[in-house]
């Protein structure tokens, strides 16, 4: 039993879900966890691997591609520079939404 607690422990179980648990949802909820991390591992080793080979493969060209290009053979967008103005009205729009006040307008009160 110590050696189970111990272990639920060491991946982020605290005492009181531990004790709440029967043996078999602590077993399931290890194992789950664990499967969890062995992916994000395999995951992130992947995305090491993937820059390893692209960096050594661009420090190699004579040219570097367009980096454009190269964004949408992957599937992403290039990121677009937002302007003064779209970032103001986008903190007015959620300033408003979460009930906020706008302190540059003078109250009425």
């Amino acid at each position: 039993m110590e050696q189970a607690q111990h272990a639920c422990y060491r991946i982020g179980l605290n005492p009181a879900e531990f004790w709440d648990l029967t043996p078999y949802q602590s077993r399931l909820w290890l194992d789950a966890r664990i499967e969890r991390t062995n992916e994000k591992s395999r995951r992130q080793t992947t995305e090491i691997v993937w820059l390893a080979y692209h960096t050594a493969g661009f420090s190699r060209s004579k040219r570097m591609p367009n980096y454009g290009q190269l964004m949408a053979k992957m599937g992403l967008k290039e990121r677009k520079i937002q302007t003064p103005d779209e970032i103001l009205r986008f903190v007015e729009t959620m300033n408003a939404a979460l009930g906020g006040r706008d302190l540059r307008k003078k109250d009425m009160n």
